[in-house]
């Protein structure tokens, strides 16, 4: 019983660790790809009237707020979501709201109308 936990422990460990690994390669590529694009600008005509043009800022703003949801899934989604599950299943195994698995099972199944 316990190496099964084990495993299921693991397969969560790992899951979170690749969700982690995935966020800083977008990162290091928002990164990079935003220098770049900083400095076409920069080099296609910062210094003229074109300077008062920072279409770059678009790509910033939007892409960084892409990133900043990536980032909340994450690191706060994963944790809310473990949260919010433990409290659900305290209210099921506590108290008056206590529920069997047959009474589980039932709740799950869809309501069926009444025929005449």
């Amino acid at each position: 019983m316990e190496s099964e936990c084990d495993a299921t422990l693991m397969r969560i460990a790992r899951k979170r660790a690749e969700e982690k690994v995935v966020f800083y390669l977008h990162l290091t590529v928002y990164v990079a790809a935003n220098l770049l694009v900083i400095i076409t600008w920069w080099l296609t005509g910062a210094g003229s009237l074109y300077f008062l043009s920072l279409w770059f800022l678009y790509v910033l703003v939007f892409w960084g707020a892409a990133l900043f949801f990536h980032a909340m899934h994450v690191f706060l989604g994963v944790n809310l979501s473990d949260r919010l599950t433990e409290r659900e299943f305290k209210k099921l195994t506590q108290g008056s709201d206590r529920m069997t698995a047959r009474e589980f099972q039932e709740s799950r199944q869809p309501k069926q109308g009444k025929q005449h």
